[in-house]
């Protein structure tokens, strides 16, 4: 990632255990990716590991964060644990 999202439409984007090992601007580039590849009423199932991993320059809930604050997006799930978060967005 960022470069390997694949051409839209598509009906489901997982995004599992990548987004907080992205700097920011690879991080925005593969949201907006993300978010261009889903087709209208499409949806995206992002699930991150919660405890800040040494080596990564976010926590799970700063990427989760900056994915659920798109104005593209209606949260339809949220599910936070101890250990991990998961949301389920649709594509307005």
């Amino acid at each position: 990632l960022p470069a390997g999202l694949p051409a839209g439409p598509v009906d489901l984007v997982v995004l599992s255990e990548i987004l907080y090992y992205l700097d920011d601007q690879d991080l925005t580039t593969t949201l907006d990716g993300a978010v261009t590849v889903l087709r209208p009423g499409g949806h995206l199932l992002a699930a991150h590991w919660l405890p800040w991993a040494p080596e990564a320059p976010r926590s799970g809930w700063d990427a989760h964060r900056r994915l659920v604050s798109r104005p593209e997006l209606r949260c339809l799930v949220a599910h936070e644990d101890e250990e991990f978060v998961t949301h389920v967005l649709e594509r307005r």
